[in-house]
Protein backbone atom coordinates (compact mmCIF):
# COMPACT_ATOMS: atom_id res chain seq x y z
CA UNK A 1 0.00 0.00 0.00
CA UNK A 2 1.38 3.41 -0.99
CA UNK A 3 2.11 5.79 1.86
CA UNK A 4 -0.24 8.75 2.18
CA UNK A 5 2.51 10.97 3.61
CA UNK A 6 6.26 10.67 3.07
CA UNK A 7 9.08 12.68 4.61
CA UNK A 8 12.49 12.25 3.02
CA UNK A 9 15.51 13.63 4.88
CA UNK A 10 13.64 16.64 6.25
CA UNK A 11 15.65 19.11 8.31
CA UNK A 12 14.97 22.45 10.01
CA UNK A 13 17.29 24.68 12.04
CA UNK A 14 16.26 27.65 14.19
CA UNK A 15 19.40 29.69 14.83
CA UNK A 16 21.79 27.41 16.67
CA UNK A 17 19.18 24.72 17.32
CA UNK A 18 18.75 21.79 14.94
CA UNK A 19 15.04 21.21 15.60
CA UNK A 20 14.59 18.47 12.98
CA UNK A 21 17.55 16.58 11.55
CA UNK A 22 17.28 14.38 8.45
CA UNK A 23 13.93 12.83 9.40
CA UNK A 24 12.43 10.28 7.03
CA UNK A 25 9.13 8.55 7.75
CA UNK A 26 5.96 7.29 6.11
CA UNK A 27 2.33 7.44 7.21
CA UNK A 28 0.13 4.67 5.86
CA UNK A 29 -3.51 5.44 5.01
CA UNK A 30 -6.32 4.37 7.32
CA UNK A 31 -4.10 4.13 10.41
CA UNK A 32 -3.11 6.09 13.50
CA UNK A 33 0.62 6.78 13.41
CA UNK A 34 2.23 8.25 16.51
CA UNK A 35 5.25 10.52 16.87
CA UNK A 36 6.59 10.52 20.41
CA UNK A 37 9.67 11.69 22.27
CA UNK A 38 10.81 13.73 25.27
CA UNK A 39 10.06 17.45 25.52
CA UNK A 40 12.11 19.37 22.98
CA UNK A 41 12.63 16.36 20.74
CA UNK A 42 11.23 18.10 17.66
CA UNK A 43 7.71 16.68 17.43
CA UNK A 44 5.84 19.98 17.12
CA UNK A 45 8.48 21.33 14.74
CA UNK A 46 7.87 18.26 12.58
CA UNK A 47 4.13 18.93 12.59
CA UNK A 48 4.79 22.58 11.70
CA UNK A 49 6.85 21.45 8.70
CA UNK A 50 4.18 19.05 7.47
CA UNK A 51 1.40 21.64 7.79
CA UNK A 52 3.46 24.43 6.21
CA UNK A 53 3.65 26.66 9.29
CA UNK A 54 7.43 26.65 8.79
CA UNK A 55 9.42 25.60 5.73
CA UNK A 56 12.05 22.90 5.66
CA UNK A 57 15.69 23.82 5.08
CA UNK A 58 16.19 20.59 3.16
CA UNK A 59 14.43 17.34 2.29
CA UNK A 60 11.07 16.57 0.71
CA UNK A 61 7.51 16.20 2.03
CA UNK A 62 5.11 14.34 -0.23
CA UNK A 63 1.37 13.99 0.37
CA UNK A 64 -0.83 11.75 -1.77
CA UNK A 65 1.88 11.65 -4.42
CA UNK A 66 2.36 15.43 -4.57
CA UNK A 67 5.29 17.35 -3.13
CA UNK A 68 4.13 19.93 -0.59
CA UNK A 69 7.52 20.87 0.90
CA UNK A 70 7.28 24.60 0.23
CA UNK A 71 3.54 25.12 -0.04
CA UNK A 72 1.80 27.58 2.34
CA UNK A 73 -0.57 26.23 5.02
CA UNK A 74 -3.79 27.14 3.18
CA UNK A 75 -2.68 25.17 0.10
CA UNK A 76 -1.70 22.17 2.19
CA UNK A 77 -5.05 22.28 3.99
CA UNK A 78 -6.89 22.48 0.68
CA UNK A 79 -5.05 19.36 -0.51
CA UNK A 80 -6.38 17.37 2.43
CA UNK A 81 -4.25 17.83 5.56
CA UNK A 82 -6.00 19.17 8.68
CA UNK A 83 -4.20 20.31 11.84
CA UNK A 84 -5.38 20.43 15.43
CA UNK A 85 -2.98 22.46 17.58
CA UNK A 86 -1.99 21.70 21.15
CA UNK A 87 -3.58 24.93 22.42
CA UNK A 88 -7.12 25.61 21.26
CA UNK A 89 -7.44 28.46 18.79
CA UNK A 90 -11.17 29.09 18.92
CA UNK A 91 -12.72 32.54 18.65
CA UNK A 92 -14.02 33.03 22.18
CA UNK A 93 -16.70 35.58 21.28
CA UNK A 94 -18.11 33.41 18.51
CA UNK A 95 -20.42 30.49 19.12
CA UNK A 96 -19.36 26.89 18.64
CA UNK A 97 -21.32 26.83 15.38
CA UNK A 98 -19.80 30.10 14.16
CA UNK A 99 -16.31 28.75 14.85
CA UNK A 100 -16.99 25.88 12.47
CA UNK A 101 -18.60 28.12 9.86
CA UNK A 102 -15.55 30.41 9.96
CA UNK A 103 -13.71 27.59 8.20
CA UNK A 104 -16.13 26.84 5.38
CA UNK A 105 -18.81 29.53 5.33
CA UNK A 106 -22.51 29.77 6.15
CA UNK A 107 -23.45 27.40 3.32
CA UNK A 108 -22.05 24.53 5.34
CA UNK A 109 -24.28 25.06 8.39
CA UNK A 110 -25.81 21.61 8.00
CA UNK A 111 -22.42 19.90 7.98
CA UNK A 112 -21.33 21.99 10.96
CA UNK A 113 -24.35 20.89 12.96
CA UNK A 114 -23.77 17.27 11.95
CA UNK A 115 -20.20 17.46 13.23
CA UNK A 116 -21.26 19.10 16.50
CA UNK A 117 -23.84 16.33 16.91
CA UNK A 118 -21.11 13.77 16.17
CA UNK A 119 -19.26 14.89 19.31
CA UNK A 120 -22.42 15.48 21.33
CA UNK A 121 -22.22 19.27 21.30
CA UNK A 122 -25.15 20.17 19.05
CA UNK A 123 -27.00 21.38 22.15
CA UNK A 124 -24.23 23.94 22.69
CA UNK A 125 -24.04 25.09 19.08
CA UNK A 126 -25.11 28.64 19.98
CA UNK A 127 -22.98 28.93 23.12
CA UNK A 128 -19.97 31.23 23.03
CA UNK A 129 -16.76 29.23 22.77
CA UNK A 130 -15.32 31.12 25.75
CA UNK A 131 -18.11 29.70 27.93
CA UNK A 132 -17.37 26.08 27.06
CA UNK A 133 -15.26 23.85 29.26
CA UNK A 134 -11.71 23.18 28.12
CA UNK A 135 -12.65 19.66 27.07
CA UNK A 136 -15.62 20.94 25.09
CA UNK A 137 -13.39 23.51 23.41
CA UNK A 138 -11.03 20.68 22.40
CA UNK A 139 -13.95 18.84 20.81
CA UNK A 140 -15.05 21.95 18.91
CA UNK A 141 -11.47 22.39 17.71
CA UNK A 142 -11.44 18.74 16.65
CA UNK A 143 -14.59 18.96 14.54
CA UNK A 144 -13.57 22.35 13.16
CA UNK A 145 -10.61 20.56 11.60
CA UNK A 146 -13.03 18.00 10.17
CA UNK A 147 -15.08 20.73 8.42
CA UNK A 148 -12.66 20.59 5.48
CA UNK A 149 -13.03 16.79 5.32
CA UNK A 150 -9.26 16.14 5.38
CA UNK A 151 -7.69 12.83 4.40
CA UNK A 152 -4.94 13.22 7.00
CA UNK A 153 -5.45 14.81 10.42
CA UNK A 154 -2.49 16.01 12.49
CA UNK A 155 -3.29 15.92 16.21
CA UNK A 156 -0.77 17.82 18.36
CA UNK A 157 -1.30 16.71 21.98
CA UNK A 158 -5.10 16.43 21.73
CA UNK A 159 -5.35 14.86 25.20
CA UNK A 160 -3.32 17.51 27.06
CA UNK A 161 -5.35 18.95 29.93
CA UNK A 162 -8.40 16.81 29.11
CA UNK A 163 -10.18 14.83 31.84
CA UNK A 164 -10.48 11.02 31.53
CA UNK A 165 -14.13 11.10 30.45
CA UNK A 166 -13.38 13.52 27.63
CA UNK A 167 -10.33 11.44 26.67
CA UNK A 168 -12.56 8.41 26.22
CA UNK A 169 -14.93 10.39 24.01
CA UNK A 170 -12.15 11.73 21.83
CA UNK A 171 -10.62 8.27 21.43
CA UNK A 172 -14.01 6.90 20.38
CA UNK A 173 -14.43 9.67 17.79
CA UNK A 174 -10.96 9.03 16.34
CA UNK A 175 -11.70 5.32 16.05
CA UNK A 176 -15.04 5.99 14.40
CA UNK A 177 -13.40 8.32 11.86
CA UNK A 178 -10.80 5.64 11.17
CA UNK A 179 -13.65 3.37 10.14
CA UNK A 180 -14.72 6.10 7.72
CA UNK A 181 -11.28 6.07 6.08
CA UNK A 182 -9.49 8.93 7.84
CA UNK A 183 -5.79 8.81 8.65
CA UNK A 184 -4.23 10.32 11.77
CA UNK A 185 -0.74 11.45 12.73
CA UNK A 186 -0.69 11.97 16.48
CA UNK A 187 1.71 13.22 19.10
CA UNK A 188 0.97 13.23 22.82
CA UNK A 189 2.55 12.52 26.20
CA UNK A 190 -0.27 10.26 27.40
CA UNK A 191 1.61 7.00 26.86
CA UNK A 192 -1.23 4.59 27.76
CA UNK A 193 -3.43 6.25 25.12
CA UNK A 194 -0.62 6.36 22.56
CA UNK A 195 0.18 2.68 23.07
CA UNK A 196 -3.44 1.57 22.73
CA UNK A 197 -4.51 3.90 19.91
CA UNK A 198 -1.54 3.94 17.52
CA UNK A 199 -0.79 1.23 14.97
CA UNK A 200 2.87 2.23 14.77
CA UNK A 201 5.21 4.74 16.37
CA UNK A 202 8.12 6.94 15.38
CA UNK A 203 10.32 8.16 18.22
CA UNK A 204 12.29 11.41 18.11
CA UNK A 205 15.06 12.69 20.35
CA UNK A 206 17.04 15.91 19.88
CA UNK A 207 15.51 16.41 16.45
CA UNK A 208 16.41 12.97 15.15
CA UNK A 209 14.39 9.86 14.50
CA UNK A 210 15.76 7.17 16.83
CA UNK A 211 13.22 4.34 16.53
CA UNK A 212 10.26 3.07 14.55
CA UNK A 213 8.00 0.11 15.17
CA UNK A 214 4.88 -1.25 16.80
CA UNK A 215 3.91 0.06 20.24
CA UNK A 216 5.01 -3.25 21.77
CA UNK A 217 8.45 -3.04 20.13
CA UNK A 218 8.90 0.64 21.05
CA UNK A 219 8.02 -0.09 24.68
CA UNK A 220 10.99 -2.46 24.93
CA UNK A 221 13.46 -0.49 22.78
CA UNK A 222 16.60 0.32 24.84
CA UNK A 223 17.33 3.54 22.94
CA UNK A 224 13.79 4.80 23.56
CA UNK A 225 14.04 3.96 27.26
CA UNK A 226 17.36 5.82 27.40
CA UNK A 227 15.86 8.88 25.69
CA UNK A 228 13.02 9.09 28.21
CA UNK A 229 14.70 7.96 31.43
CA UNK A 230 18.45 8.11 30.88
CA UNK A 231 18.89 11.81 31.54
Amino acid sequence: MAALLQLEGVSKRFGGVQAVNQVSLEVQPGRVTGVIGPNGSGKTSLFNLISGVVRADSGRIVFAGREITHLPPYRINALGIGRMFQLTRLFGQMTALENLLAVRGSGDARRAMELLAFVGLDGLAHEYAANLSYGQQKLVEFVRVMMADPQLVLLDEPFAGVNPKMEERLIAYIRELLQQGKTFLLTDHEMPIIMSLCHELFVMDSGELIAHGSPAAIRENPRVIEAYFGR
